[in-house]
């Protein structure tokens, strides 16, 4: 009786670490999707702002404001 409850801790153990290990495995994909996704944004985002910065000396009457407010909420929406 005592080994069989002993044997039952011991699985209950494992069984934990092993949740333990499943769940820092979907945090790290977690963050890997998360940077993966920012790294896009920003690859599809800099040259739009590259060229709002460029067409902002352009013409002084025209400002990058708008574009950085739309990146800004995007990244914020991701957050």
């Amino acid at each position: 009786m005592i080994a069989m409850l002993w044997h039952i801790f011991e699985n209950l153990a494992q069984a934990s670490q092993q949740d333990n290990a499943d769940t820092q495995l979907l945090r790290l994909w977690r963050q890997q999707a998360i940077q993966t996704l920012l790294y896009v944004i920003i690859l599809f985002a800099a040259p739009v702002l590259i060229l709002d910065i460029i067409s902002a000396f352009v013409n002084p009457n025209y400002g990058p404001l708008p574009t950085l407010l739309y990146i800004g909420f995007y990244l914020v929406t991701l957050w």
